[in-house]
């Protein structure tokens, strides 16, 4: 399609009217790029003759080039624009539709969709353009930056200028909403739909406009607005394994080859990554590859409407994946473990008015130094207060490890820091000099004590140089870390999350089974909520499961964060003593399914993860486990043989199973109550440190 943009002055004034309304915001780099290469390019051997932009579809690629003709034009420059979109690309085409400019000199040359004649590109670099007249200048847009025959010939080096458009900055952003007619309390839901990309602006805009009646707060583009920027802005996939591949990456922080192969088991992982990252509205990262915002945006919430049962299938084979990974995850790796996992929850309408998910780069976490630690402790003083900055004092004394610190990108000092105290017993010395820590261990002593081998921890102080309270990237990484420790808890009894500003989290934390408890300690005059959880009445596997008091449900209350009840009762604590008897009460019962299901042991940690079909199974299982271990051991094969012949192989007497091991029976009540006791032990083990521990 060949298009002559010249046209008289009034024609002019009317489109450059038409594209000043039409998002034409944002670009005036590019524009004055423009009519430099249009002023110097005649006769000028070192000025760019070819000005090549790139970028995802709906960024503007075409209203610019429009932008250009009428600039063109205005400076009496003969235009030709040729539109490959709806055409059948071929030499012949692109010759004859650019005719004019190969006839006139001074002319320019605008050719858009070049991503449709991508077979051609190396023919035109070295055949079609080298035969243009002097003093032409060609605009080429595409999706995708030139290829490598343009960047290895040193005869482009000075002829070739690659600008890529990426979205809008903010500002301009919402000139273009205040210009389409957005009311102004709908500007931040637009914005975080559509971010920066000029189409996604417009067509949302639409729609806002005629949504003033509602809240801002619930404001969501509707499906015809979706379904136009899917046909714009995202290409025909080659094949439905490749539009899985785009939803997973959608649905996903970040994607790399092992997650794929994870959600889509049955396709060819690497060639759909190699895919992924050959998109333009792709881009890679650390962490692997992400989709731009918007493409991000439309592609999960057309999944969720079209496929419901599909998203949720999808979900929960990227949630186990990074579950596992975040699970796993260490020193610097954990942080970004984490915001993936929580990154799955940032539609549900309420976790994002606590996480920011926007870490962009102002700081970074990092150990504690040793020439840190005054700076924390005057950090805490302008930030708390004198109190706190003594008790900041006296942790770095004396549990320097527990500390990490948010350092500055710019000047590499701290700028926030945080505290993971993992504590085993109370010390006078740590309770009269904390008042926090002091308050936990009281409530933990009056509430549920500690058992044997169980400690508690304390994420302690979460202090900002800034001052900020409430959501911010520095909180949001320091927040992650303390989910990230939350997720690595072992021999644990209590958690607790001590915060200044305590009360605005209230429905957050509430939100991550971590609910607040009274009275809160004061220091410098300031209460500083505890946010607490046991451990062992909801044991981190529980809370993991994707239903139930869980960090991903699905659907809170926007305004409370409240969830459905729990899918899984909350387990019992046991004493040791109270533990004992409930071993030796399931062995004498081990065949009455009745009495078994009623055990205390039924809802302990030890039976959370047993297989079988109801309690009675369960119980019975994990006892014959630990039964048959005991034949392992020094003096056990005595042990398994004597709570083998006393309770699992049939019940009997104690002297009929004296009889049939052919012991004394004074002989046999000392071999049983020692096996009772090591077989009580391995379950304890067990019950405070998870499977494994038999």
């Amino acid at each position: 399609m060949l298009v002559n943009a010249s046209g008289s002055p009034a024609r002019l004034a009317d489109r450059l009217r038409a594209a000043r309304s039409h998002g034409f915001v944002g670009r005036e780099r590019e524009v004055a790029l423009f009519r430099k290469s249009l002023n110097t390019v005649a006769g000028d051997p070192d000025s760019a003759s070819v000005l090549f932009l790139h970028g995802q579809g709906g960024i503007g690629k075409s209203t610019l080039l429009e932008r250009f003709g009428d600039e063109a034009t205005e400076a009496g420059r003969p235009v030709v624009h040729v539109k490959v979109r709806g055409m059948l690309p071929s030499r012949r085409v692109l010759e004859d539709a650019a005719t004019e400019a190969l006839t006139r000199r001074h002319g320019v040359l605008l050719v858009d969709d070049f991503e449709r004649c991508q077979g051609l590109e190396e023919w035109f670099h070295q055949k079609f353009l080298p035969q243009l007249p002097l003093g032409v200048l060609v605009v080429v847009a595409g999706r995708q930056p030139p290829g490598v025959c343009w960047r290895t010939d040193p005869g482009w080096r000075k002829s070739l200028r690659i600008v890529r458009l990426d979205d809008l900055p903010p500002s301009d952003a919402v000139e273009l909403l205040r210009a389409e007619g957005v009311p102004a309390e709908l500007h931040a839901p637009v914005l975080s739909f559509a971010g920066g990309n000029p189409v996604a602006l417009k067509l949302s805009a639409e729609v806002a406009k005629r949504d003033t009646g509602r809240r801002a707060m619930v404001w969501r583009p509707d499906r015809d607005v979706i379904a136009a920027l899917i046909r714009h802005l995202v290409d025909d996939v080659p094949s439905p394994e490749h539009r899985q591949a785009l939803e997973v990456c959608a649905h996903a922080l970040a994607t790399t080859e092992e997650l794929l192969a994870h959600a889509l088991p049955d396709a060819d992982a690497g060639e759909l990554f190699d895919w992924l990252r050959r998109q333009p509205y792709i881009d890679p990262c650390p962490l692997g590859v992400f989709p731009h915002d918007v493409v991000r945006e439309i592609l999960d919430a057309d999944l969720r409407w079209r496929d419901p049962g599909g998203y949720v299938e999808l979900h929960g084979r990227v949630r186990s994946h990074v579950v596992a990974r975040a699970r796993t995850a260490t020193g610097a790796d954990l942080v970004p473990a984490v915001l993936a996992f929580t990154h799955l929850q940032r539609s549900n309408g309420f976790v994002s008015r606590f996480l920011t998910w926007r870490i962009n780069g102002d700081v970074y976490e990092d150990s504690l130094r040793a020439e840190d630690h005054e700076l924390l402790v005057e950090l805490t003083r302008g930030a708390e207060g004198e109190e706190s900055a003594a008790i900041v004092g006296f942790w770095l004394a004396e549990r320097p490890e527990a500390f990490r610190v948010l350092r500055s990108s710019r000047t590499d000092r701290p700028a926030a820091f945080s505290a993971w105290l993992e504590l085993d017993e109370p010390d006078p010395r740590q309770l009269s000099a904390d008042p926090v820590v002091a308050a936990c261990w009281e409530h933990c002593r009056t509430t549920l004590p500690l058992r044997e081998g169980e400690h508690l921890v304390v994420a302690r102080f979460l202090v900002r140089r800034d001052g900020v309270r409430g959501p911010s990237p520095a909180m949001d990484i320091m927040l992650h870390r303390v989910i990230g420790e939350l997720f690595h808890l072992k021999q644990v009894g209590w958690s607790y999350i001590a915060l200044s500003d305590g009360d605005a989290w209230r429905p957050f934390f509430s939100y991550l089974d971590q609910p607040a408890i009274d009275p809160a300690p004061s220091v410098d005059g300031r209460p500083h909520t505890l946010f607490a959880h046991d451990w062992r009445a909801v044991s981190v596997e529980q809370w993991l499961r994707p239903s139930g008091r869980r960090l991903d449900q699905v659907n809170p209350d926007p305004r409370s964060g409240q969830r459905p009840g729990p899918s899984a009762e909350e387990l019992v604590v046991l004493a040791r003593e109270e533990f004992d008897a409930a071993v030796r009460d399931a062995l004498r019962n081990v065949h009455q399914a009745d009495v078994l299901s009623a055990n205390a042991l039924a809802r302990t940690r030890l039976m959370a993860h047993a297989p079988g079909a109801d309690a009675a199974a369960r119980i019975r299982g994990v006892l014959g486990s630990a039964v048959e271990s005991l034949a392992a051991g020094s003096d056990a094969p005595q042990s398994h043989q004597v709570l083998r012949a006393t309770y699992l192989d049939a019940r009997r007497s104690q002297e009929a199973a004296a009889a049939r091991l052919g012991m004394p029976y004074g002989t046999y009540r000392r071999r049983l109550q020692k096996a009772l006791a090591e077989v009580s032990e391995r379950l304890w083990a067990r019950e405070l440190h998870g499977p494994g521990h038999l």
